[in-house]
Order: structure tokens, then C-alpha cells, then sequence
């Protein structure tokens, strides 16, 4: 859907117990094209669904298609080509600091829908903001041999032999978003940024 107003929001579920969950694809690193050093214990990325396990099934909050990777690390930070502000006060000025501040990571690349990685890119599930006042459910998904429902590990690994295989998984997590009212959200505008009185303070202090 192009430059519509989007929500989304999910509406909140009382009484039930739930799990976050993510769900990742990866291709075994001999197989894939650009895969570094560092990915031969875990493979490669592909695709990750980010979610939570409520009443027994996966509801999704994010379709992440992994289009590029690079080291991150501290010093790497002024390297990078961040996307805004917000990314660097949020995640970056976040996670190094205290004791991780010397933790190494991987930073990941999103595919776009202009920029797709075989034909698929990242997505929310959204409605038109017109269309849920007031949020809606997040769609349930269910790919047999992907995700488990009964498991309440935080993260599920799924190899897979070729890419053929992650988009016949994206496919059918498409068709189940759509199939239940919802439309693919492709591009969010990131908040205002607002200074609150006790960072200005501090930065006077300083």
C-alpha cells in the first residue's frame, strides 16, 4: 500500500500468557554466496519472523528479509551509515555502554520493497489508520516445520537447503497476513525526537 496512513498497533491480550519469538531462516554458510568467517557456527541468515507465541500459536510483528550484514562494534559506529538519529539514540547509544560496552556484533540490512532479496522484502502487518481507531490483533501465522507453537524458547533456528525454500515460507506468510484483512506496511516515518527536561539538564551539567 503506498503513502496511506498506516496503524500498527496490536490490541492487547489479557489473561493470556505469552512468549516473545523469533523465527529464523538460515541457509548453511558453504552455501551461502557472501557468508563471512564468523557465520560458519550458525549459518546464514535469510529471513527472521519476529513475534510471540499467545494461546498456542505464533502472531507476527515484523517479516525481516536480510539483504546485507556487517561487523558492528563501538569503534565501528562512526563508519556506519546510520539511517537517522533515532537509530544511534536508541540502539546504538544503548548497547554500548556499561558492560557491553566492548560486545561486538552484527549490524543487518533490511530488504526493501525496492530493493528486494528474490522478490521478497521486509513488511509489519498494518491496517489503514482509518480502519483500526483502536489497534487490532496481530495475524497468526503458521508455517509447519518452521515454527513451533508449543515451543517457549525465544529463538528457533531453522535450516533450510535453498532460497527457493525461504520464498515459498515468505509466500505463505504474505497469503496468511492478507487472508486476514491486514495490508503490508513497507515504510514508517521515524517519531520526533523530543528532549526531555532531565537529558537538557543533563547536557548543561555537562
Amino acid at each position: 500500500m503506498d503513502a496511506a496512513p498506516l496503524r500498527r498497533c496490536a490490541t492487547k491480550h489479557r489473561s493470556l500468557r505469552v512468549w516473545r519469538s523469533v523465527q529464523i531462516l538460515e541457509l548453511p554458510a558453504e552455501h551461502a554466496s557472501w557468508a563471512t568467517e564468523g557465520d560458519a557456527a550458525s549459518g546464514h541468515r535469510l529471513a527472521e519472523l519476529f513475534g510471540s507465541i499467545i494461546d498456542g500459536g505464533f502472531v507476527l510483528d515484523t517479516a525481516y528479509v536480510v539483504a546485507d550484514r556487517q561487523p558492528m562494534a563501538r569503534e565501528l559506529v562512526d563508519d556506519v551509515a546510520l539511517p537517522d538519529a533515532a537509530f544511534r539514540s536508541v540502539v546504538l547509544d544503548v548497547l554500548y555502554r556499561g558492560e557491553w560496552i566492548d560486545h561486538r556484533n552484527t549490524l543487518f540490512y533490511g530488504a526493501t520493497r525496492d530493493d528486494r532479496v528474490g522478490g521478497m522484502f521486509s513488511f509489519v502487518p498494518c491496517l489503514p489508520a482509518e480502519e483500526a481507531a483502536v489497534g487490532f490483533a496481530r495475524p497468526k501465522i503458521a508455517l509447519p516445520g518452521v515454527i513451533n507453537e508449543r515451543s517457549r524458547q525465544s529463538e528457533k533456528r531453522t535450516p533450510v537447503e535453498s532460497l527457493a525454500t525461504v520464498q515459498e515460507a515468505w509466500d505463505s506468510v504474505v497469503t496468511q497476513v492478507l487472508s486476514q484483512g491486514l495490508v503490508l506496511g513497507v515504510y514508517a516515518d521515524t517519531p520526533t525526537f523530543v528532549e526531555t527536561k532531565a537529558a537538557a539538564a543533563e547536557a548543561v551539567e555537562c
